[in-house]
């Protein structure tokens, strides 16, 4: 590996960490949630042993949940690891802007911007660690580019391209003021850097954003489902 390709590697490393840093708090929210449900029903259990409320010993309520919530638990954190590392999977392209927009869920709540994803017809298998880092960082950006409760609408235009447009926020108030974000900027530079490594092209224009596909991955088109 030359020089320049050692500084290109860290570059990127540098983005994906800034990146994973802005969404960890919801993976860990995700990671947790089924732990905290099995610790309560675990309370509730203890209660009822103690109450003699359990009619039957052998079979006591809350434990077949229980059991759902530790697999649950358990296949989050295991799914968690894909982000640390690239395990090959593929998925579909659309499946993963609803994750990230997901994920940017902080981002918008406190900021009142709104993310409005139509369906992508021929939504194609891509890299799912790739997409996700080139998606995400690029989401990351857009929602911060966004004017105040302003929308961003994502929409495909052609297999092989994704356009984001950025949409005036509506008439109507909800009387809540925006937070400021104080999230990490991501700039333009750091998220074309990412797309570029990737094989990825995200390009600024007027209305917003076009958003092209590796070609590698227009060999594999899926059918793609209604999402909202």
């Amino acid at each position: 590996m030359t020089r320049t390709e050692q500084q290109r590697a860290q570059a990127l490393a540098g983005i994906q960490f800034k990146v994973l840093a802005q969404v960890f708090p919801v993976l860990r929210h995700d990671a947790l949630k089924p732990l905290s449900n099995a610790k309560l029903t675990i309370v509730l259990l203890e209660k009822s042993i103690a109450k003699g409320t359990i009619l039957d010993p052998a079979a006591p309520p809350f434990v077949n949940d229980l059991d759902g919530m530790l697999d649950e638990s358990v296949e989050t954190i295991r799914l968690l690891n894909t982000w640390f590392q690239d395990e090959g999977r593929r998925a579909d392209a659309h499946e993963i802007l609803l994750e990230c927009r997901k994920l940017a869920f902080s981002h918008l709540l406190l900021s009142g911007k709104k993310v409005q994803l139509q369906t992508l017809p021929h939504a194609a298998s891509v890299s799912q660690s790739a997409a996700r880092y080139v998606l995400m960082a690029w989401l990351i950006h857009a929602i911060q580019s966004l004017p105040e409760r302003g929308i961003l609408d994502i929409r495909q235009t052609t297999a092989a391209q994704i356009e984001a447009v950025i949409l005036p926020a509506p008439a109507e108030h909800n009387g809540r003021e925006p937070r400021p974000d104080t999230s990490q900027p991501l700039p333009m530079e750091e998220v074309e850097l990412v797309a570029q490594c990737y094989g990825w092209q995200v390009r600024r224009n007027d209305q917003g954003w076009t958003i092209s596909l590796p070609t590698e991955d227009l060999a594999n088109p899926t059918p793609s489902g209604n999402h909202s």
